[in-house]
């Protein structure tokens, strides 16, 4: 064969061959085992167990109907009717799992057992006939009963029997294979071990001298002559890879002294422009961290400018709130003076009426007065009348007493002239005192709407006055109103542009704090550049010295 790969297949092959014909014995052998153990558990055991329970139940059902019928208790003809169903589940089971002819007659013979104790022991009883259902029972069931658990009996001991049988095959199969499987291990034991031996001795011999020649190659000895390639396999390729190493290794090795010796130079070169770098990194640290704390100190004051322009647009929004309040409370003034000054209008014409009236009632009363002056003067006129009728009166008595006898009737009527002209002078005196009172209480209210009136049009100069004031207070509140509209505005604005002034300075400060997180992270990769650098210097000169110890282990090298 051409491959270790083929030899060690082939060995495997014949083991793998013997464990396959190992593993079909076993599974027949254990197929064979299934189907009955298969046989045993789904068939011969379920079929035991219905019997017993069946047998079980029988005997549970005798004991029952003997009770009721012995001492009439209701709950045993219960418990025999349980069991009656359970019975049926059973049978229908054990019809279903078995065909045997001797089960069938036993159920059946159950099943007449059964109609007995209920159409007639029980019917009997129920009727009033216990020795009569006691017979039955002695006679007929009883025997049955008996004949039926023999059966079960008989038929469980069957299939016990059967259980046991198909065991005894399974031990034997069981033994059968494990002897097999014995004597096929110890064959594939004993032909791998040979194959092992075989295919080791194979590989192992050419993998002895290379290792040998890699041991030799190890100490540096890279004079001596290639291995001969035997066989074209894999071992003959690592042969053949070993004489390229070993040829591969010395042309390396011729290269390196070269290289070594221009490294050690370079290195040189490398560690003072390290040094020259790490100086100019050092520097570029101090003035990033210079930078780095101009930049925060800007971030702090920025952030407390952030604070004071807070605190600010709190108070203009406050005093912007002020001045909503104000303005509202000036629209307020200005409507509440609007509507004084539309009452003291009507007050003003209301003054201007009260001012009419009280003219009209000075006329009109100066017009009494004059009228009540008439009336007196009427008065005095026929006062003037009475006191003429009344000398009338008297010339009228004196006449009639000169007539003597024919002048009694007119005697008579001068006396009731006399009296009426002095009961007229008592109306008149009366109506005098009156008109007299009339033209006192007339002056008296003259002069009181005199005085009314005088005051009635002070009052309405004053209400004019008045009115005019409110024109003046409502013009003045409405230019307040304009006034702290525009305040409100203006506050307005200034609340907007400060928020954008607050939301710049916030922006400035994080610009500042990313500044001066950006300069601490240029500072910190300036310094870990100067670390770096000290490291690569470091590493120059560890270079260096490898390089120098290079040339000296390249050196020993036998070329």
């Amino acid at each position: 064969m051409k491959s270790i790969k083929g030899k060690i297949l082939v060995a495997f092959s014949l083991i793998i061959s013997l464990c396959i014909i190992l593993g079909a014995f076993n599974i027949y052998s254990s197929n064979k085992s299934l189907v009955h153990f298969k046989d045993i558990i789904k068939h011969e055991l379920p079929v035991l167990i219905d019997e017993e329970q069946l047998l079980n139940n029988l005997a549970q059902r005798s004991a029952l109907a003997r009770g009721y019928i012995l001492f009439g208790d209701e709950s045993n003809k219960e418990r025999f009717l349980k069991y009656t169903e359970e019975s049926k589940v059973i049978q229908e089971d054990l019809l279903a799992l078995s065909d045997s002819d001797k089960m069938k007659e036993l159920i059946q013979k159950s099943v007449d057992w059964r109609m007995i104790i209920i159409d007639r022991v029980f019917t009997q009883y129920d009727q009033g006939n216990e020795e009569r259902a006691k017979e039955i029972l002695k006679d007929e069931v009883a025997p049955i009963s008996n004949e039926l658990m023999d059966g079960f009996k008989e038929l469980a001991s069957e299939r016990e029997k059967s259980i046991v049988a198909s065991g005894e095959i399974v031990i034997a199969s069981g033994e059968s294979v494990k002897t097999t499987s014995i004597i096929i291990t110890i064959a594939a034991v004993i032909i791998g071990l040979l194959l092992a031996l075989v295919t080791a001795n194979i590989i192992t011999k050419p993998l002895l001298k290379i290792r040998d020649r890699m041991k030799v190659v190890a100490n540096g000895e890279l004079n001596h002559e290639p291995l001969e390639q035997k066989s074209n396999d894999e071992i003959g390729e690592l042969t053949l890879s070993s004489n390229q190493m070993q040829k591969n290794l010395s042309d390396t090795i011729e290269k390196m002294l070269v290289v070594s010796e221009s490294v050690s130079n370079q290195s040189e070169d490398l560690t003072q422009s390290a040094n020259e770098v790490q100086q100019g990194s050092r520097q570029i640290a101090t003035t990033m961290f210079e930078l780095s704390e101009g930049s925060e100190s800007q971030a702090n004051r920025a952030a407390d400018m952030v604070h004071m322009m807070e605190e600010f647009t709190r108070k203009i929004q406050q005093a912007y709130s002020c001045g909503e309040e104000v303005s509202q409370s000036s629209t307020e003034i200005l409507s509440l003076t609007k509507e004084g000054i539309i009452l003291m209008r009507n007050s003003v014409q209301q003054m201007k009426m009260i001012d009419e009236i009280v003219k009209n009632a000075v006329e009109q009363v100066k017009g009494l007065d004059s009228q009540s002056k008439e009336i007196s003067q009427l008065v005095q006129v026929i006062k003037d009348i009475s006191n003429q009728t009344n000398l009338l009166a008297l010339n009228a008595a004196i006449e009639a007493a000169r007539a003597g006898e024919h002048g009694k009737g007119f005697a008579v009527v001068a006396e009731e002239v006399r009296k009426l002209a002095e009961e007229v002078t008592h109306s008149v005196g009366d109506i005098t005192n009156i008109v007299t009172a009339i033209q006192t209480g007339s002056k008296t209210v003259v002069h009181s709407l005199e005085d009314g009136y005088t005051q009635v049009d002070e009052g309405t100069r004053q209400i004019t006055l008045t009115g005019q004031t409110f024109e003046t207070i409502n013009n003045s509140v409405g230019n307040m109103g304009t006034k702290v509209q525009h305040i409100t505005n203006d506050l307005n604005y200034i609340t907007t542009n400060s928020i954008k002034i607050n939301q710049a300075i916030e922006d400035i400060a994080a610009v500042s704090e990313e500044s001066a997180a950006g300069i601490e992270q240029v500072s910190a990769s300036a310094q870990q550049s100067s670390s770096s650098m000290d490291e690569i210097t470091n590493h120059a000169r560890e270079l260096a010295s490898a390089a120098e110890q290079l040339t000296d282990q390249v050196k020993k090298f036998q070329l």
